[in-house]
């Protein structure tokens, strides 16, 4: 670390302190080229407090103007964030919230120390579900200290009786109350579940360039966790792309790692790029389309969810799932975020890892066999009802002509009369029959009509 670059980073600490500006966190990472990661927790919210709790987040933290710095990203993707009537609502966490919480407790690890909490962020991207995101400094750590750090702290116990080193689920349950939300799709209550990571990591020696570095950055796991003789090198379920001899991207489900190499970039503008332009980058274009394909993601597994809980009883649920669908399909749902080859290219391939399309599927033929399931119990419920009314119907036609016959033989006494009376019964009859057919017939198309939809 050389002076000058000391001296600034006391200078925007200070200022910070003092002056309370937000940016200066990303400062600090463009000056210093230090290494950090956005530890993502996605939440569902509770379907009876989704105004409490939006409520809630708009008195207690600041809703923030967020990615209007992107320059690479298309205006009806980032536009999704900006203004009071944004579809996603965000809001940044304050800073006293967080600067307590401390790592230095996980297995006792002193490294862990060097790992301090930046920047809190909030997304809301509809009613039901949204996203935490920490922003973690990893200080002076290793790579294989950021390995093990990473493994440790992206596993998430969301459990009464948690234990005193789970600081990062403790700071979550207090911004989000565990009043409104719910951990995201945990099949045990003490279950362990993995966040979404997001990270920048410098390799300033070539030595730590190694295929055991990259399999662990790539999974988030350590060393130990050595890579299968018989496993393909472009796996389906990781990501490896290299747009630039000295960035490389590597990740999977639940991770995605910038890997910068900064012992191959002797070009001084080269350095420049990596230090200055590609952090603030990292912070704005890329983890804006990171959010929005764990969006994509995490709401058609919701929306999945919820069909398969649906009951066939309830089926105004079925219609706000269809019409949650619409929306999400309509405004969160992209194929073409970016002209530049490097983003279009990352977006597709965490796209395609993601299983974006085969889960909008999942959610479409749900949706239409759960739709016709419904369908053939309303036919079968209305065919039960044409069979009552045509009973009915049956009834009073019999009964109308008791009366009638019996009308006819009072009235017959009567000769002079009995001629036209018997015309006019002849003619009640054929309009009571007429009458009763077009019921019929109605009854009819509608049911056709029903088993054509």
């Amino acid at each position: 670390m050389n002076l000058f670059a000391l001296g600034v980073k006391i200078i925007l600490v200070l200022y910070k302190k003092y002056k309370g500006e937000y940016w200066l966190n990303n400062q600090l990472d463009i000056f210093m080229g230090s290494n950090f990661g956005w530890y993502i927790i996605p939440f569902s919210v509770k379907s009876d407090a989704q105004e409490k709790f939006k409520n809630e987040l708009d008195e207690k933290y600041n809703r923030k103007k967020r990615f209007d710095s992107c320059k690479y990203l298309f205006s009806y993707v980032t536009n999704m964030f900006h203004g009071e009537d944004s579809i996603v609502k965000s809001y940044k966490i304050p800073d006293n919230i967080y600067n307590e919480y401390h790592f230095n407790s996980y297995n006792h690890y002193d490294f862990y120390n060097e790992a301090s909490i930046t920047d809190v962020e909030l997304d809301l991207f509809n009613p039901y579900l949204g996203f935490l995101s920490f922003k973690i400094d990893y200080g002076e750590m290793s790579i294989e200290q950021i390995q093990k750090f990473t493994y440790e702290v992206k596993k998430l116990y969301f459990k009464d009786n948690i234990e005193p080193y789970d600081n990062l689920v403790l700071l979550t349950n207090q911004i989000l109350g565990k009043d409104f939300v719910n951990p995201f799709f945990y099949s045990l209550d003490n279950a362990s579940n993995v966040c979404n990571v997001f990270q920048m990591i410098y390799l300033k020696e070539k030595s730590e360039y190694t295929e055991e570095n990259i399999f662990a950055i790539q999974r988030g796991v350590t060393k130990e966790f050595s890579k299968s003789d018989e496993e393909n090198e472009q796996s389906n379920v990781d990501i490896s792309y290299k747009p630039y001899k000295y960035i490389e991207w590597y990740g999977c489900k639940n991770i995605l790692c910038c890997l910068v190499k900064e012992f191959v970039t002797n070009d001084e503008s080269n350095k420049n790029f990596i230090h200055n332009f590609l952090p603030l980058s990292i912070n704005s274009d890329y983890l804006c389309m990171y959010l929005i394909l764990l969006n994509e993601r995490y709401a058609t597994m919701y929306l999945l969810s919820r069909l398969i809980d649906y009951r066939d009883n309830d089926y105004k649920t079925l219609y706000k799932i269809d019409d949650e669908l619409n929306y999400f399909q309509i405004n969160l749902s992209f194929n073409i975020v970016s002209n530049e080859m490097v983003y279009q290219n990352l977006y597709c391939k965490l796209y395609k890892i993601f299983d974006v399309d085969n889960l909008i599927k999942d959610v479409e033929e749900s949706e239409k066999r759960l739709m016709l399931q419904r369908q053939k119990s309303s036919d079968k419920r209305e065919k039960n009802i044409n069979v009552i009314l045509t009973a009915l119907s049956l009834l009073v036609v019999g009964s109308a002509l008791i009366d009638i016959t019996s009308f006819i033989d009072r009235m017959c006494q009567n000769e002079s009369k009995g001629n036209w009376i018997v015309s006019l019964v002849i003619v009640l009859i054929v309009v009571v029959s007429s009458v009763f057919s077009i019921m019929v017939s109605n009854k009819k198309d509608k049911y056709d009509e029903g088993r054509k939809k």
